[in-house]
């Protein structure tokens, strides 16, 4: 128990090391549009930024002016999800609570695609993998470590001292 004690500390660390970078991409609190018929309206995904939702609330207020008040933009808050969210509209990420799979599905693009150092939205990437990566269960403790290496890569200053402080934890 005490070394996946060690091992979430270790994750702390990292993504407190990624946090300078990370916080510079471009994020956005999420959305949705409820409709008159009380169903979320969906448009390559049912969710948008404020600004691309609200200018769609008003297109459909528009087109259905009987109905218009019925249209509303709901959210504004962080919500779960097995992938990364984007803007139905604009593509914009948007902010995410990632669940197990949603880390497993950015391990997977990255072991792919390798994050580049000093790019702000990997960096963003992958601080929220490492976040839904976080507690695992021990027989996907690989995946967390997995994870780790690649943030650690990421890292642009291999002299950064939280880096240094992880690499000695982790021996």
């Amino acid at each position: 128990m005490h070394s996946d004690l060690i091992r979430h500390d270790a994750i702390n660390d990292l993504i407190d090391a990624l946090s300078p970078l990370a916080s510079q991409a471009k994020v956005e609190n999420s959305y949705w549009i409820v409709t008159p018929d009380g169903e979320y309206l969906s448009d390559n995904g049912n969710e948008w930024c404020y600004d691309c939702g609200s200018a769609k609330v008003r297109n459909l207020r528009k087109h259905d002016r009987k109905r218009a008040d019925e249209y509303i933009l709901d959210g504004g808050w962080v919500s779960e999800h097995d992938t990364p969210p984007m803007c139905a509209h604009c593509g914009v990420k948007l902010r995410a609570s990632l669940l197990f799979y949603g880390g497993t599905y950015e391990l997977d693009h990255f072991r792919e695609n390798p994050p580049e150092p000093g790019n702000v939205d990997h960096a963003y990437e992958v601080s929220e993998m490492l976040s839904a990566l976080q507690y695992t269960k021990e027989d996907d403790a690989y995946l967390a470590r997995e994870a780790m290496e690649i943030a650690r890569k990421l890292i642009e200053q291999p002299n950064d001292p939280a880096l240094k402080a992880l690499e000695a934890r982790d021996g």
